[in-house]
């Protein structure tokens, strides 16, 4: 079977560990018989930060990468994001932030990346899974200082970032303060979730007196506490990372992914999310462009000139293939075709 976009599904998008982070994801929801395999859909591109991914026209997009939101041929499988989203998506894991720069710029590429995300898929729980902690690669080298310290000023800002967009924040204590079932949008701080460490001259163990107290060494030495502001040294429950090991300090293996998703996050709800079910007039969305073209139906869509849907009308979306939308107008007005992307759900 093919992915198709008006079915439940699950859309997973990030850097390198995305790599491992997607497939891991994919795995625990389709042994758990939550989606079948062909409606997960994961991309990753490696060095990628949040404005790689933005679609092309958001003045914010960094284009060194080309296309990631939209190019079908960028990745081996499944359809690009921007068909892959739509009212029918239940989750979405977007797992960036080892790569952010540490600007205005970039900070705000974040909420416009989470924007961009719930304009197509509006009844989709949105989780941004934090960068992993620097500890120590598998040939027993230690993160330097400078890397530690640079993971938890990036942590920080991603948190400074999605807190007015309403992200519930998870950490050592994974739902505290935070109904599992309710929430429709969550910080992953991995760091947090980290047992902390491990302090060079032991290299095998994390949690130990002496590795947080080379953590906490780690955050005292910013020469700006606010940098870090709310970054903390804690143990958490994610031993795995240390013992497992990649070849990098910052890179997360399959193993230790593996024990994070299918021991800490999937068993405590954290991919739970029930959208509401289908209308049967269609769901409500607004016009947000100048230029929303009429188009044909399936297979073409093809711009019918000069047909152009005003800015400002309200729809309402009773199908749609890909990245394309058939509407009607609330008067009764039957639109044909145009672009979701021209669209903002109500």
């Amino acid at each position: 079977m093919a992915f198709d976009n008006r079915l439940p599904n699950v859309v997973a998008f990030g850097d390198s560990n995305e790599y491992v982070f997607g497939p891991a994801l994919k795995r625990w929801l389709v042994a758990a018989g939550h989606y079948p395999a062909e409606q997960i859909v994961v991309k990753y591109r490696v060095s990628s930060r949040p404005r790689n991914w933005l679609a092309t026209g958001d003045r914010l997009h960094a284009g060194d990468f080309g296309n990631l939101w939209g190019t079908r041929g960028q990745f081996s499988e499944g359809p690009p994001i921007a068909e892959a989203l739509s009212p029918a998506t239940v989750l979405v894991e977007i797992g960036l932030g080892g790569n952010l720069g540490l600007s205005d710029t970039e900070a705000r590429s974040v909420v416009a990346l989470v924007e961009q995300v719930a304009r197509l898929a509006p009844y989709a729980r949105i989780l941004w899974r934090g960068l992993p902690p620097a500890t120590a690669s598998n040939g027993g080298k230690v993160a330097t200082r400078a890397t530690k310290l640079g993971r938890y000023k990036r942590n920080a800002a991603l948190k400074r970032a999605l807190a007015p967009a309403g992200f519930a924040l998870f950490g050592a204590q994974l739902t505290a303060g935070h109904d599992s079932a309710a929430f429709r949008r969550g910080y992953l701080d991995l760091i947090a979730m980290h047992a902390g460490g491990p302090a060079p001259g032991d290299t095998a163990h994390v949690g130990t007196d002496a590795a947080l107290a080379y953590e906490r060494s780690v955050l005292a030495s910013a020469t700006r506490a606010d940098a870090v502001a709310g970054e903390q040294v804690i143990r958490g429950p994610w031993t795995e990372y240390v013992h497992s090991r990649d070849e990098m300090e910052v890179h997360v293996p399959q193993a230790a992914t593996d024990a994070l998703v299918s021991q800490q996050l999937g068993p405590r709800g954290v991919y739970g999310h029930t959208p509401p079910p289908r209308p049967t007039e269609g769901y409500a969305a607004d016009v947000v462009v100048h230029d929303a073209w009429i188009r044909s139906g399936p297979p073409s869509f093809r711009w019918l000139r000069p047909g152009i849907i005003p800015i400002g009308t309200p729809l309402l979306v009773q199908d749609w293939q890909g990245e394309y939308a058939l509407v009607r107008g609330f008067d009764g007005r039957d639109w044909g075709w145009t672009s979701r992307a021209n669209l903002r759900f109500r």
